[in-house]
This record gives structure tokens, C-alpha cells and sequence, in this order.
């Protein structure tokens, strides 16, 4: 009879210790599900209509990304808006990836068949304008969008630490803001990567303007390119939405 009520207590013991890590493990998951899910709300575009002009790329070819910066600060004497264009080409099959940086004032053919700046295709009608403006410009069709502003570059830089840039040519520029920054190598918080963003009273605005924008996106790619999935989750998780894109997660971890 003891045997038997010792058998016994084993068997619940053994049936309370399966239902505990089934428990768990249903937890977890569900969990997990949910951090996941709240991640992607965060990296969405929310409203944008930005997908509407996107076009899936061929299998193992290159494709286009458009990344855009809306970097006005309202809080400055100038009030005037100020932007940061940018296509990326990514060529997965060779690891090979090329930017250039697009001036926001240069002049194109919109929709409206007026010539205008290819900014006012965002100003005018939105993402998906602006989209197909860069690609009509280009000549390449594009599958991805990135968007951001001058709140969420601060966020971003606040998470990730300090950008270190080149600098080609001093920016002293208070339209920009407040920061001057001498020319060479500089490590920047992000007052000063916003003001670089912005900066336009250069001798040769439209090419300093393009490097110093060109430079910025190379220091931020670089940056998140040394974090592991993990570690990118939790970036994402703490900037909190600043920025926004047109693909899930799992696709942003496996780029």
C-alpha cells in the first residue's frame, strides 16, 4: 500500500512537472508572438501609401530602396523644410551594396506634366509620389521604402551611440543649428548628425550636401550591420518607431 501511494505521488508530481513546462512553453510562445507583432507595428509605415508604387524585384537580382528624411526642425530660425533622399541598391548574391544620394531641389517632370523639385512630389501628394518620382528620375524600378525624421534620427542616435563621420569641408551653418563641426574625422551625437543633415551654405551646396548626407546614412548602416538579430530586436524595440519601412521583421533580420 505505501509502494503504491509512493507511485502515486510520483505520477502527479511528474503530471504537475509537464503541465508547469507546458505552461511555460505556451507562455513563451505567446510571448514571443506578441513581441514579434509589436515590432512589426513599430517598424510600419502606418498610413504611408508607399506600397502602392513599389514593384516586387526579380529573384536574386538587385533591387532599389528609397530612403527618405523628413530633418525640419520647426524650432529653427529659418523654418524652412529641409530633407534627405537617398537609392540603395542591394545586390544580395554578392554582399555588395551602393548608395547615392539624390538633391532633394533637383528638377523633374511630376505627374502633373509640370517641372517641379522631386521633393514637391512628397510635399504635393505623398510617399508613393515621391516613389515614383525617384523612380521615373533613376530609370530603376523600386521594391523597398525607408522613412524617417528628425525625431527619430535623434532616437536612433541616442540608442546606437555617437555616429563617427567624415566631414569633407567645416559645417558652420545656423540655419542647420547650432553645432559647428570642423572638418576631418568627427564622432557626433545627434544634435550635430541633424545639423550635418541640414547644413546648405557651402560654396558647392548641392555635392557637399550630398556627401555629408551620403556619410550620415553609411555611419547608420554600419552601426546597425554589427548588431546580431537579437540585439537588432531590442534597437528596434527601444527607438520605438523611428522609422518606418514597407517589409516584416523576419525580412528586415535576414537583410
Amino acid at each position: 500500500a505505501q509502494e503504491t501511494r509512493r507511485r502515486a505521488r510520483i505520477r502527479r508530481i511528474g503530471f504537475i512537472a509537464v503541465a508547469l513546462v507546458l505552461l511555460l512553453c505556451v507562455a513563451g510562445a505567446v510571448g514571443g508572438f506578441t513581441y514579434y507583432t509589436s515590432l512589426d507595428g513599430k517598424l510600419s509605415l502606418k498610413d504611408s501609401d508607399a506600397k502602392t508604387a513599389l514593384t516586387l524585384p526579380d529573384e536574386n537580382e538587385p533591387y532599389y530602396t528609397v530612403v527618405f528624411a523628413d530633418v525640419t526642425d520647426p524650432t529653427l530660425a529659418s523654418g524652412e523644410a529641409s530633407y534627405a533622399l537617398a537609392l540603395v541598391r542591394t545586390d544580395e548574391q554578392n554582399q555588395q551594396v551602393t548608395l547615392i544620394s539624390i538633391p532633394t531641389n533637383v528638377r523633374v517632370t511630376l505627374s502633373d506634366g509640370e517641372v517641379h523639385r522631386i521633393v514637391d512630389a512628397y510635399e504635393l501628394s505623398g510617399d508613393a509620389a515621391l516613389i515614383k518620382a525617384v523612380s521615373s528620375f533613376t530609370g530603376v524600378p523600386i521594391s523597398h521604402y525607408v522613412k524617417t525624421d528628425a525625431t527619430g534620427i535623434s532616437r536612433m542616435v541616442s540608442e546606437l551611440g555617437d555616429l563617427t563621420v567624415q566631414v569633407n569641408e567645416e559645417v558652420d551653418d545656423p540655419k542647420a543649428g547650432a553645432d559647428y563641426i570642423p572638418a576631418g574625422s568627427q564622432t557626433l551625437g545627434d544634435a550635430a548628425i541633424l545639423t550635418l543633415l541640414r547644413a546648405n551654405n557651402f560654396q558647392d551646396a548641392l555635392e557637399r550636401m550630398s556627401q555629408n548626407q551620403q556619410t550620415v546614412l553609411s555611419a547608420f548602416s554600419l552601426a546597425l550591420l554589427d548588431k546580431d538579430a537579437l540585439s537588432l530586436c531590442q534597437f528596434i524595440d527601444a527607438s520605438d518607431g523611428a522609422f518606418g519601412c514597407d517589409v516584416s521583421l523576419p525580412t528586415v533580420l535576414s537583410m
